[in-house]
């Protein structure tokens, strides 16, 4: 299905000049944050529907496919503030569910309404390195969930039986 743009947007794709900036803007939460972190790919602070995004180097890629596993998004979050590396820390590992990371592509100029997104992904790994904080997102895996989702039982089903 193709993706709608707006005017402006389809503008400046369909000229190569690139006159535009683009930015990911990414949202971090999870039940035990105080609030959700906010990050985008700017010089500068980024208000987008009344939430402040601050400026910080984000770089997002796609590893090789496999057949094996489900698809996974590798982002880079440069600058990282330890205020963002302890919240992470933070998070119970027991039976608790992941963080949840929201991206979305938008135009500086209309920072409120995104051009593609937001793409909703689970915070599977993070790791630290020299470059900054390294995230392995991932989609939730449906093939790991039981079909049906309930088991047949008279309970559930008492015309059956």
């Amino acid at each position: 299905m193709p993706r709608s743009l707006t005017p402006a947007a389809e503008t400046d794709v369909n000229t190569g000049a690139r006159s535009q900036v683009w930015l990911f803007l990414v949202d971090i939460s999870h039940d035990s944050f105080d609030d959700t972190i906010r990050l985008c790919n700017n010089e500068e602070t980024v208000t987008s529907n009344n939430d402040l995004y601050l400026p910080t180097g984000i770089q997002v890629s796609l590893p090789d496919e496999s057949a094996d596993e489900m698809p996974s998004v590798n982002m880079l979050i440069a600058d990282v503030d330890k205020t963002i590396l302890t919240k992470l820390r933070g998070v119970p590992i027991q039976n608790s569910p992941r963080p949840v990371v929201t991206i979305r592509l938008v135009m500086a100029i209309t920072p409120d309404s995104p051009e593609a997104g937001p793409f909703r992904f689970e915070l599977e790994q993070h790791t630290r390195s020299k470059e900054g904080l390294v995230f392995k997102l991932g989609v939730e895996n449906i093939l790991r969930k039981a079909f049906p989702g309930l088991n047949v039982l008279p309970q559930f089903y008492p015309n059956l039986f």
